[in-house]
């Protein structure tokens, strides 16, 4: 319900946004701003679903999730996500809300011996850096804080190297996370302590103009928490696999 709401408050202020001008130009500026919207739908699988390197899926899942692109900088999908290129294109601003939740994947295994642990809704607020030093290097700072459940603030730093060709992306990239208690807490459970909280290894490639505006992303990871105390906490399941494969399918519909 909160997810509804706040999809539909989103629409709200965009749509009043783009039409905050004189009277007479305020209906051409609609239809202008209606045209210019791009619905997408994304089809993902997931072999097993981690949250910030804790398990919280053993079965492979799979979920769709619809999107709107407004304008170059403006995307609505499992949040609302503000870009914007500055100091020549070299630095990416990113800035908006998402949501971390794993409620609303469907499980291809249903079976009752198989682990589950989901986490309730989390809304995180996030302002996130991307650097592009160099063609083959992109460097990444995100910082984001839950706001309406354990309000815990999370930090992330990550390196990639990307390899770009016509018809595909070749990426390997490096992730690790740091939590306060809370956000630790929230997902490692008790006895979860501040400090580093995984890291995740990954290698990815995009397949890129596909038929009908498609692109496939395939994600192979290994995604693990750092401190002991955080693997010994009271969520995580001892002894499980961090090699997890991804798959998504993405296509604007018109």
């Amino acid at each position: 319900m909160l997810r509804f709401f706040l999809f539909t408050l989103s629409l709200i202020f965009i749509t009043n946004a783009a039409g905050a001008e004189s009277s007479v130009q305020k209906e051409e500026s609609f239809k202008n701003f209606l045209s210019g919207i791009e619905p997408g739908l994304a089809f993902i699988y997931r072999t097993r679903s981690h949250q910030r390197g804790a398990l919280i899926r053993e079965a492979p899942s799979f979920i769709v999730l619809p999107s709107f692109k407004f304008v170059d900088w403006l995307t609505l999908g499992q949040g609302l996500t503000y870009s914007q290129n500055i100091l020549n294109q070299d630095l990416l601003l990113k800035a908006g809300f998402k949501f971390i939740e794993d409620s609303s994947a469907f499980e291809l295994i249903n079976d009752r011996e198989t682990f589950r642990s989901s986490r309730d809704l989390s809304l995180e607020l996030f302002l996130e850096l991307d650097y592009t030093p160099a063609e083959h290097m992109i460097m990444k700072l995100e910082y984001s804080k839950d706001v309406i459940d354990h309000l815990g603030a999370y930090t992330a730093v990550s390196f990639e190297s990307p390899i770009w060709m016509r018809y595909y992306e070749l990426k390997f990239g490096l992730e690790v996370g740091y939590g306060n208690s809370r956000h630790n807490i929230h997902f490692y459970g008790d006895g979860a302590v501040t400090g580093f909280a995984f890291y995740n290894l990954y290698s990815r490639l995009t397949l890129l103009n596909l038929p009908f505006d498609g692109m496939v992303d395939v994600k192979l990871e290994s995604t693990n928490i750092a401190l002991e105390q955080n693997q010994a906490a009271s969520l995580v399941r001892k002894g499980d696999s961090p090699i997890a494969l991804s798959v998504m399918a993405t296509w604007i519909l018109y």
